[in-house]
């Protein structure tokens, strides 16, 4: 992600922290006294080396006017160094709540637990001074391409310099002991030239770039919403948006996160998804659209994980009679759980898999999110059946996870694949809809066979020579089936009494699914259909049991018969 400086300036923004009230002075006018908190808010300590240094002249017009700034420091030395000679003996005038620490190129490369020691020196120190968020600058990871006299270096300066993305991981593995500690992340924006008169030490164009960065992030710090935090938006009846919108479109943009994290959008009242809208690394500034149903109240609810700035634009909504079926949002297939799939490989998702989603082709908004590997690349998102698009649907950066919003026709199946779908999902349901009761008949079905076989009309038919398939199927069979047809008459209700927990376990809309939801809703009408029905299926079995007892017991007929005398 690369800094603009146009619109760094124009995300500056300076609160009105406190006041107090106007004193008299010696001569009669009234002077107003702005409170010590104010003043300290407002107040910047920073503590460098070299590189630093070299935008001294240009740090304090980077922020507002009404700001206090104080640089101190001297090249060469360790960060344990700095802290002792320039921190350390400071008075607490001398500090506010913000403070910069523009060190660590002197790096002790042979030596990794000292520098990680010396961070935790110097927090803790400027802690005690009363500082109440630090900010410490990455250094630029010097790379040949955007380095002219990379081979004029000598080898130890190049030790030096690819130890650089060692140090940058120790300081952002520092963020997690430290909540007071940002990074201003100086090494994800310094990946170009004309920034330093040789491998890290600033010209005019880097020092203001550096300056603007720094106080971009600072000034906006206080006000960052913390971790955690949950944003309720009102986005029903509000700019247009029609006051029966099922969903909204926005732009979800991230401003200056501490850490990397994400962000999720769902409807208000719900249950907070698993699925991310916005993914971002610490200090970027991050864009990305998302469809979000509209909740409760109408309104939407905006969850980040770290803290951070979130701007949230709607872009548009979906009215009631857009025909647009708004969704919690569900993750359709994530492949973390195993190895990365292989480049240029494609990856089939079934959509119509997903609660709520139709079976038949749809067009389905989708949110897409990409981890990038070792190298950079893209993905790109298409209908099944058709040619893959020639431009990609986003680009993946190394190890960064990036989102998508896009719009996409599922592929629409023939209507012998929709039965073969169709009864393809049905198979683990119906087997454990079975299983259960498949142990109870087939044991009581044995025990009912094996007394068959010891009747005397069996061993009647065995002396008069008849095969024993005859034997088996016609004669012990039918009469051994006759227990099995008493019991058909429980069996039809209980196919909705015992589907409530499968069908919620496989997100089936059946009969037992709506009879549980319905009796928590207090919905009497639906209770007094669903018993209906059942108390209907209870005659159906007992009607058709005793259809049953004429087909396989030739001694039962029902009506009347003539007889002979």
């Amino acid at each position: 992600m690369k800094w603009r400086t146009g619109l760094l300036t124009t995300t500056l923004a300076v609160s009105l922290l406190g006041f107090a009230p106007a004193t008299a002075s010696a001569g009669g006018d009234t002077v107003a006294r702005p409170a010590p908190e104010a003043i300290a808010a407002k107040r910047v300590f920073m503590v460098s080396e070299s590189v630093g240094l070299s935008a001294k002249a240009a740090m304090p017009g980077a922020f507002p006017a009404d700001w206090q700034i104080t640089i101190t420091g001297k090249p060469a030395l360790f960060v344990e160094q700095l802290v002792s000679q320039y921190v350390q003996y400071q008075p607490l005038s001398a500090f506010g709540d913000n403070a910069i620490v523009a060190a660590g190129y002197n790096y002790p490369y042979w030596d990794p637990p000292r520098f990680e020691r010396s961070i935790d020196l110097m927090v803790n120190t400027l802690k005690s001074k009363g500082v109440k968020r630090i900010f410490w600058v990455t250094v630029r990871e010097v790379k040949p391409q955007y380095f002219s006299g990379w081979n004029s270096l000598s080898s130890g300066y190049k030790k030096l310099y690819q130890a650089y993305p060692a140090l940058n991981a120790q300081l952002r593995a520092a963020l997690a002991r430290h909540p007071e500690l940002s990074l201003i992340d100086w090494a994800d924006v310094s990946d170009r030239t004309g920034l330093t008169y040789d491998a890290i030490h600033l010209n005019n164009t880097g020092a203001a770039l550096y300056s603007q960065i720094a106080a971009s992030m600072i000034t906006t710090a206080a006000s960052r919403k913390p971790a955690g935090a949950t944003t309720e938006v009102v986005v029903a009846g509000v700019n247009g948006v029609p006051a029966d919108a099922t969903a909204v479109s926005l732009n979800l943009t991230s401003f200056g996160p501490r850490t990397g994290g994400f962000v999720t959008a769902y409807p208000c009242g719900g249950t907070l998804p698993v699925v991310s809208n916005l993914n971002f690394m610490p200090s970027q500034i991050v864009a990305s659209a998302a469809i979000v149903p509209v909740g409760v109240d109408g309104k939407v609810c905006i969850y980040q994980s770290t803290e951070a700035h979130v701007i949230v634009d709607v872009n548009g909504a979906f009215g009631a009679s857009s025909g647009f079926i708004a969704l919690t949002p569900a993750r359709a297939i994530d492949t973390r759980g195993a190895a990365p799939p292989a480049a240029a490989n494609e990856v089939v998702v079934h959509l119509g898999g997903v609660p709520g989603a139709p079976t038949g082709p749809f067009t389905a908004v989708v949110n897409l999110t990409g981890l990038g590997g070792a190298t950079g690349g893209d993905v790109r998102l298409y209908t099944c059946g058709t040619t893959a698009p020639y431009f990609p649907s986003r680009a993946i950066s190394p190890g960064v996870a990036q989102n998508v919003t896009m719009v996409v026709d599922t592929d629409a199946l023939r209507w012998y694949q929709q039965v073969a779908d169709f009864l393809w999902h049905l198979v683990l349901p119906v087997f454990v809809m079975v299983y259960g009761s498949f142990a109870f008949l087939s044991r009581y079905m044995k025990s009912s066979f094996l007394e068959a076989l010891r009747s005397d009309y069996v061993r009647t038919a065995k002396a008069k020579g008849l095969n024993k398939a005859t034997v088996i199927y016609v004669h012990a069979l039918r009469n051994s089936v006759i227990p099995l047809v008493t019991l058909l008459g429980g069996l039809l209700p209980s196919l909705i009494g015992g589907s409530v927990i499968l069908e919620r376990i496989f997100s089936i809309p059946g009969m037992g699914k709506l009879a549980y939801d319905s009796f928590y809703a207090n919905d009497d009408t639906v209770i007094i259909a669903v018993v209906s029905i059942s108390s209907v299926l209870t005659m159906l079995g007992i009607f058709l049991s005793d259809i049953a007892y004429m087909a396989v017991d030739p001694r039962i007929r029902y009506g009347m018969q003539n007889e002979k005398a």
